[in-house]
């Protein structure tokens, strides 16, 4: 559930700046971890590329169907990397 929360926090949020700083600062309010979240906005953007991945987050494109689990498995691989 947690997740969800992050997932909606973090396209829940204006296109005024960047969509990195945006998605950074709406993660970081929800996660509390600057690290995880710099990890996490490069993996998402890895997975479904810099372009649909910008899209997705200005809300210009529906989130793919698989985007829950993805960033579930993104956020707790981020975490795990860095507890190393």
């Amino acid at each position: 559930m947690a997740v969800l929360v992050v997932v909606a926090s973090c396209f829940n949020v204006g296109c005024s700046s960047s969509v990195e700083k945006d998605f950074k600062r709406a993660c970081k309010s929800t996660v509390g971890e600057k690290d995880i979240c710099n990890c996490v906005y490069e993996e998402m953007k890895t997975h479904y590329g810099e372009q649909q991945f910008e899209e997705m987050a200005k809300g210009e494109k529906t989130l793919s169907d698989d985007y829950p689990q993805v960033v579930e498995q993104v956020i707790y691989a981020c975490a795990a990397k860095l507890s190393r």
